[in-house]
């Protein structure tokens, strides 16, 4: 029947000439899949989704970076690339002379180019302890189910 037709496309942007009616229609969008950024999804300090980014604003150096995700997700930053997997710093490779650089001078050193307005920082780490092992991980074990390090930004001026 034409009511079953209307009905299967009312939630398209645009109807097609089946119903000989080229309209728009408005329809709600599917909510995006949400993450957590926390040693457990209690105790999550920021919900990650499509659109999260963290931005961070000023010439800061790296140590200023570690510190500043340990205080406020007690994350402890173990590595950080920007643009094109190139590695700022891994504490694997004995690079602690590098922390007391600010990171648009690590950009500047090691990519031979100016950093643009937005530095794009890729991060990964893990949570510090916290004393109680999360119980809400899926079944078997996963954590990549829940748990997503957002996207980080650093919006520095010379």
């Amino acid at each position: 029947s034409w009511i079953s037709i209307i009905i299967l496309y009312s939630s398209n942007d645009i109807n097609p000439t089946v119903i000989a009616v080229n309209s728009y229609t408005r329809f709600e969008p599917i909510a995006c899949k949400s993450r957590y950024f926390g040693p457990s999804k209690a105790a999550a300090k920021l919900i990650v989704n499509l659109w999260t980014m963290v931005t961070l604003e000023g010439d800061i150096t790296l140590q200023q970076l570690l510190d500043q995700f340990s205080e406020d997700y007690n994350f402890e930053i173990m590595s950080v690339g920007t643009t094109g997997d190139v590695t700022l710093y891994n504490d694997l490779f004995g690079q602690e002379d590098r922390v007391d650089k600010r990171i648009s001078e690590l950009y500047y050193e090691i990519l031979s180019e100016n950093p643009p307005t937005y530095i794009p920082l890729v991060i990964d780490g893990d949570f510090e302890e916290v004393g109680e092992s999360d119980t809400s991980c899926s079944e078997d074990g996963n954590m990549d189910e829940w748990f997503a390090i957002p996207p980080c930004r650093l919006k520095w001026s010379k």
